[in-house]
């Protein structure tokens, strides 16, 4: 199994830093330390930088430094949900694949999905030799009520789409998905906090 690069950085980071699963309560700033602290349920903590890895509106929760104003703009921001279906070949069963990483598909198209990608051909050790890993992706901000059709109709609407498509024989060998709401952020404009 090939690691990733949080796993690289993580085993730089000394073990007695490291905090796994912990409920963060608020994050503010001591001016008098010029430090930040971040509070958990059971313990508080001082960083000199803090960076986030999650969504604005999420953010908005926990720092305590934010102005109401700042808050209202992070919570303002619209997000759109989205599912991705993986499905695995053997290449025999896709003669015709296209010599591509992917492709985008129109709204217009009126497909279950939006995007697709050969992720076996974008990334190496994704799939064995001899075999085609296909990620689908359904739902974002002009099909996400896409995503209210149960997740095994969605699941055989996509994948005849595909069939029809890149004229896929059989069924795959391997295949699994994953519900992300609210997961697209969606940048219509420039905000100034």
């Amino acid at each position: 199994r090939s690691r990733g690069l949080g796993d690289v950085y993580k085993r730089q980071i000394p073990s007695s830093s490291q905090h796994l699963n912990c409920n963060i309560e608020g994050i503010g700033f001591d001016t008098s330390k010029n430090m930040w602290v971040l509070k958990t349920s059971d313990t508080e903590m001082n960083f000199d930088v803090i960076c986030f890895a999650i969504a604005p509106y999420q953010i908005s929760k926990i720092l305590l430094t934010l102005t109401n104003k700042q808050r209202e703009v992070l919570d303002s921001i619209p997000y759109a949900s989205s599912a991705i279906f993986h499905f695995g070949f053997k290449s025999s069963q896709i003669p015709n694949k296209p010599n591509a990483v992917g492709f985008i598909v129109p709204n217009r198209e009126h497909k279950h999905f939006i995007a697709c990608s050969f992720v076996s051909d974008k990334y190496e050790n994704r799939a064995p030799n001899d075999h085609i890993l296909i990620r689908a992706f359904a739902g974002g901000a002009l099909q996400e009520d896409q995503l209210t059709i149960p997740v095994q109709e969605l699941r055989n609407k996509i994948l005849n789409e595909l069939k029809s498509i890149l004229q896929i024989q059989g069924e795959p060998i391997i295949e699994d998905y994953a519900m992300w709401p609210k997961s697209m952020p969606q940048y219509l404009s420039l905000i100034h906090i």
